[in-house]
């Protein structure tokens, strides 16, 4: 950090004073509602990623276990969809740039009216299908039905949310 001098041999600050300060006019203060609803957002990609760690530690128990915390994983995640919606409706775009990297170089993960109506739409149905999968039985799957299946709807949550085509194309992969 250089200090400018200026032809009296003061400092290039203008403007203040000796023993009294002035407020900050340059700090970004961000409302604690903005950044619960960027972990909100976060939290449909991280949600199911956890599920997944959790449910392949507990595939030795039983199988209605797995269910219920498949189904309880999937109703979080209903539940937080339906907030991301009712916010990005109300208060309109949301964006996350993971780093503050720019879009190219970074993660940014976006939530418009478009992508949380599909999140939305894809917990309802992911839901739908953890409740009938508990029921039906996937014992012939040996525990790896479930991790699967939220690692399943953790990348298509992730191709809903992504900002840029780069990132749409690593969670396809996923």
């Amino acid at each position: 950090m250089g200090m400018g001098v200026n032809g009296a041999g003061r400092s290039g600050r203008r403007g203040r004073r000796r023993g009294k300060a002035r407020p900050m006019s340059e700090i970004n203060v961000t409302p604690f509602v903005d950044v619960m609803l960027v972990l909100l957002i976060v939290f449909m990609v991280a949600a199911p990623l956890l599920t997944v760690g959790v449910l392949l530690c507990l595939r030795r128990i039983g199988e209605p276990w797995r269910h219920g915390f498949n189904v309880v994983s999937c109703m979080a995640q209903l539940a937080v969809a339906g907030t991301i919606l009712e916010r990005v409706s109300t208060d309109g775009l949301v964006v996350l740039r993971a780093g503050a990297w720019p879009a190219p170089l970074g993660i940014s993960l976006v939530a418009d009216f478009t992508s949380a109506s599909m999140v939305m739409i894809t917990a309802v149905i992911g839901l739908a299908v953890s409740v009938y999968a508990a029921g039906y039985g996937t014992a012939r799957f040996r525990g790896y039905f479930t991790p699967l299946y939220q690692a399943l709807l953790m990348g298509v949550n992730g191709s809903f949310l992504t900002g840029d085509l780069f990132n749409l194309y690593v969670w396809f992969e996923v």
